[in-house]
């Protein structure tokens, strides 16, 4: 367990008085809803006077339980019913508890939006490529050329005036430029490895939680449903967050061909309604 987060640290001074052989020893616990599962801290004897510290004595481990169920309480009484239970618990809702947990794991939330900004220059390079193709069928393949809007606000014509084979050959250099930007986010957004780190956590969470498991309660679960758990069960959660963050990139290019659509022909806005 980690100081500031599940429990406030403290230091001070036990004093043992003559015939004394007990003393008790307050540490504050730090109320957190985030589900999370057994951690552990440390209570460390040091410096001793007048006394001496056992070799094996002067720490005591003190276990946190955690009684929040997964992913989130709000839903505890149904999850404790069994399949039946959750059953009956809104998908969407269920779905949005999901992705509040997931948020609250540390550092996902900055490497969320990292990933997020890193998508939104694959969406920036697609409103390009449209805008490529508006390009060379209204200034590059016509007698008269027209203007045309390369990126929001500037627009172009000949990128070489006079010579539409020299504006082809500078549109081929900005449309082949970006690639080497592109791989590079592509790679920053591989070394942020958000998938990793969701399931880092889980699988260290839930393995934590079985070891924590009664004898009893050990017996119950057999060996090859925690190793399924633990390899399938958890890779296919971290794969849904995933799924969800880039559900947000296929949305914002699905505006951007809205926008380009409605701007290159107003009149075709019902086309869009229809569209399924």
């Amino acid at each position: 367990a980690e100081a500031g987060v599940l429990y406030k640290a403290a230091t001070g001074l036990v004093m043992f008085r003559e015939g004394e052989h007990l003393r008790t020893i307050n540490i504050d616990l730090i109320q957190d809803e985030a589900w999370a599962t057994t951690l552990e801290f440390n209570v460390v004897l040091s410096e001793p006077q007048s006394c001496t510290l056992g070799r094996s004595l002067y720490t005591a481990r003190v276990k946190v339980i955690n009684a929040d169920v997964f992913p989130t309480s709000r839903y505890a009484d149904l999850i404790a019913q069994g399949p039946k239970g959750i059953d009956q618990i809104p998908k969407m809702n269920l779905m949005l508890e999901f992705l509040k947990m997931n948020l609250s794991i540390p550092g996902v939330q900055r490497k969320t939006a990292l990933h997020l900004a890193l998508d939104q220059v694959h969406n920036i390079y697609f409103y390009f490529t449209l805008t490529v193709t508006r390009y060379i069928t209204d200034v590059l393949f016509v007698e008269d050329p027209g203007h045309v809007a390369l990126l929001p606000g500037v627009h172009a014509s000949l990128l070489v005036p006079g010579s539409s084979e020299l504006s082809a050959v500078a549109l081929s250099v900005l449309y082949i430029s970006p690639m080497a930007l592109l791989h590079g986010w592509d790679y920053i957004s591989k070394s942020v490895d958000l998938k990793g780190t969701l399931r880092n956590y889980l699988r260290s969470n839930l393995f934590r939680k079985y070891l924590n498991y009664t004898d009893d309660a050990r017996k119950l679960v057999q060996e090859a449903e925690i190793r399924s758990a633990l390899m399938q069960d958890v890779l296919e959660a971290s794969l849904c967050y995933m799924r969800a963050v880039d559900l947000v990139r296929i949305l914002i290019r699905l505006a951007i061909v809205v926008v380009f659509t409605i701007q290159g022909s107003p009149r075709s806005w019902w086309i869009l309604v229809l569209m399924p």
